[in-house]
């Protein structure tokens, strides 16, 4: 039987308000800019800490996909692109700041449409997970709830 896991409603919800943040970048292109050079700069604990939180999610998204090979849901596969595109993220803020400047540069570096195309896709990308995350909250909660129910039914006796 498929079951949904506590943990994976978070995972979606953790990551799709960690994208959400670029709507800022949509907003004020140069302060977003700016701020994630530093951050690449000054290698940033907060940021490594929400990342790492991400990481342990889609670790766990991964062997909870692999445990159930047979009867996964589709959405389970999004963990993989999550977690590639978290390593990316990470690889490039900790492989050091000439590294991690280079990505950014790179990325920021794109022409206008480019790079707001860019943030438009990863901003759907975090609606759409977000999204799916509150679904799947909505659904474990009914879960739950369901088989409260029928522990109660079942206990009443008729005497």
């Amino acid at each position: 039987m498929k079951s949904i896991q506590l943990f994976e409603p978070w995972f979606f919800i953790a990551f799709g308000v960690f994208q959400l943040h670029r709507i800022w970048g949509l907003i004020d292109e140069q302060a977003y800019i700016d701020f994630w050079l530093n951050t690449v700069g000054q290698n940033s604990m907060v940021y490594y800490f929400i990342i790492g939180i991400l990481e342990i999610l889609c670790i766990m998204g991964i062997i909870t996909f692999f445990r159930n090979i047979r009867r996964n849901y589709r959405w389970r596969m999004l963990y993989f692109a999550g977690a590639a595109l978290i390593l990316a993220d990470l690889s490039a803020i900790s492989a050091g700041s000439v590294m991690g400047r280079f990505l950014l540069s790179a990325m920021f570096g794109v022409n206008y449409i480019c790079r707001r195309s860019l943030l438009m896709l990863l901003l759907a990308a975090g609606t759409f997970s977000f999204i799916l995350g509150t679904d799947l909250l909505v659904r474990i909660l009914r879960q739950y709830r369901t088989k409260a129910e029928s522990q109660q039914c079942s206990q009443i006796s008729f005497r």
